[in-house]
């Protein structure tokens, strides 16, 4: 029986037409669906990117956002307006380092300053005392040691000080004869006018109430302690201090500036970074002025000896509020050229502007947010890589395992990102004391400090973080094979085909050894160049864990398997 023409044209066109209706559909919902995976991927990808939240570091971008009032050139000219040129003079100079906008128009003030009032330019301040005693006896110099050097202007200090009925200030008085020293000259020699003007500087500091309280009460205790019999080792210590920074300021200088120090282990550390260079000490000075505590200053320069001047340097520049940040945080500064030329972009300055802003209020919220969008963009974008790539069964079971692979995949990516893009997360972090010592080391003591350094074995905060990176790379190596294995297992076909599919992935199973002595030998690289010191015993854990790991797999895992599908093949054979 044969159907008409309209019968044919009425219903098996239309299925045709239906099935390739069908088939675009399919094919533009495919295109959707990995459009849109890769869009919402690189938009968090992106959001994470712009978040200047570290964990180890403070991005440049917050501190700019953090920057307000009081700043340098406004601060400088407020000391102008109260006649104190002397610390305006220091701010000015560390304006000028930077080339910040105004520090022309400061630099005028003060040269007009200089002219109408001369002997107080020279002075530092206005203090009626100081300035009676400069009147009169015209010391030479423009530093508080070459007036104090000075017979004639040492004798009314000596004799201003003696009338007073300060405990501490009589205190210091009686160690000017003190014996014996270590570091100055006896009492007979003519250099021990040195130690004398300076302990009577002090002094007069402490008179005038130019010491701040908390250093005073550690140089009473200091002379108590004198007094009782202890070494001079810290008077000494504390005095050559004061001598190194009084040789490079006028009376206002110094007197503002220890006005603010409030510790004497805190002026030690900072006067020896100071002493580095001339700017170095402009550098303190501003730092010193904006700070909320020395100790936390000093204690911030010293746990970053290299890079804290640095880092203090370009921090000051925005202003004491993004200082005393810093110094609350304890970290490094970041800079991101990337991220900096992007929030120049017009479109983007009110989005990132807000982000540093939450950054600087809520460092933690604003770390959790950004591994978070990072963690979601990565997994999207792994999905997109294998929803292009990945054309295998879609049965339930093996698309949970791909689900799982994924999830693998997406975290060894993330800690890796982690682990190579966090800045100085692989850098620690030392204290540097200070204290100025002398050491020799012979030829032979040297080349063993070097032997002990190369071959260091203290754990360290790197030595942990290479140790937790290595162990995490081959859990998610020996995770992704047990995948394979688990998809091997599920795949329908016999048990022969099984054995050759297993046979394929052995390079697989094996990959564990390669990234282990791949790990150590990087690390030995890194270690013999100086540039990340993750120690000894991270290098060889890396083989060790990829040892174990791989033993593990194939004894534990692929070896009964493999006995399994041997037996079932002689029984399918059979």
């Amino acid at each position: 029986m044969h159907l008409p023409s309209r019968t044919f044209s009425e219903c098996i066109l239309p299925l045709i037409l239906n099935s390739e209706l069908v088939l675009i559909s399919l094919g533009l919902m495919r295109f959707l669906k990995s459009a849109l995976l890769l869009f919402v991927s690189s938009l968090l990808l992106g959001m994470a990117f712009l978040m200047p939240a570290h964990m180890r570091a403070v991005d440049r971008v917050v501190l700019q956002a953090g920057s307000r009032e009081p700043g340098l050139i406004s601060e400088a000219f407020s000391m102008i307006s109260l006649e104190k040129p002397g610390p305006a003079a220091f701010l000015h100079d560390l304006c000028q380092q930077d080339g910040q906008k105004g520090v022309g128009k400061l630099k005028s003030a003060l040269e007009a300053f200089r002219e109408n009032e001369p002997s107080r330019f020279l002075q530092g301040d206005s203090d009626p005392l100081i300035g009676g005693w400069m009147g009169r006896h015209s010391p030479s110099g423009e530093t508080v040691v070459a007036w104090m050097i000075s017979v004639p202007f040492r004798d009314e200090v000596i004799g201003y000080l003696e009338d007073s009925n300060r405990p501490g200030v009589a205190g210091l008085l009686n160690k000017r004869h003190l014996e014996p020293l270590s570091n100055f000259p006896p009492v007979d020699h003519p250099g021990r006018e040195v130690f004398d003007a300076v302990l009577l500087l002090t002094a007069l500091l402490y008179e005038e109430d130019h010491l701040n309280s908390g250093f005073r009460k550690d140089l009473d205790t200091i002379c108590s302690n004198v007094q009782s019999g202890q070494q001079t080792d810290h008077l000494e210590s504390v005095m050559l201090r004061m001598l190194a920074i009084a040789k490079r300021m006028n009376w206002g200088q110094l007197s503002a500036f220890m006005h603010k120090i409030d510790s004497t282990q805190s002026l030690i550390s900072l006067v020896d970074i100071a002493s580095r260079s001339e700017n170095a000490l402009t550098v303190v000075y501003g730092a010193v002025w904006f700070s909320n505590s020395t100790t936390e200053l000093a204690d911030y320069l010293r746990l970053y000896p290299e890079t804290g001047l640095v880092d203090i340097e370009e921090t000051v520049q925005q202003g004491q509020s993004a200082l005393r940040h810093l110094l609350e945080r304890r970290q490094r500064v970041f800079t991101s050229p990337t991220r900096e030329s992007l929030y120049a972009w017009t479109w983007l300055v009110s989005p990132t502007g807000h982000l540093a802003k939450f950054t600087l209020h809520w460092p933690l919220g604003a770390l959790f947010f950004k591994y978070t969008f990072l963690l979601l963009g990565l997994f999207l974008l792994v999905r997109f890589v294998q929803h292009e790539s990945d054309l295998a069964t879609k049965r339930g079971d093996v698309a949970r395992l791909r689900f799982l692979r994924h999830q693998i995949v997406t975290i060894l990516i993330f800690v890796l990102i982690i682990g190579a893009g966090e800045p100085f997360l692989a850098q620690d972090s030392k204290k540097k004391e200070s204290d100025m010592r002398w050491n020799f080391p012979s030829m032979g003591t040297a080349t063993t400090e070097q032997v002990e350094t190369f071959m260091e074995t203290k754990i360290t905060q790197i030595t942990l973080l290479a140790l937790a990176i290595f162990a995490l790379i081959q859990l998610s190596i020996y995770a992704l094979c047990l995948i394979k294995l688990n998809e091997i297992r599920k795949h329908d076909a016999r048990s022969r085909l099984k054995l050759k599919l297993l046979d394929n992935e052995e390079n697989m199973f094996d990959s564990g050894l390669y990234f282990g002595l791949g790990g150590t030998v990087l690390s030995l690289i890194m270690l013999a160049l100086g540039i990340v010191k993750p120690g000894l015993m991270a290098a060889y854990a890396s083989t060790l864990f990829g040892i174990i790991f791989v033993a593990v797999l194939k004894i534990f895992h692929v070896r009964p398997y493999r006995k399994e599908l041997i037996l079932k093949s002689e029984n399918e054979t059979a």
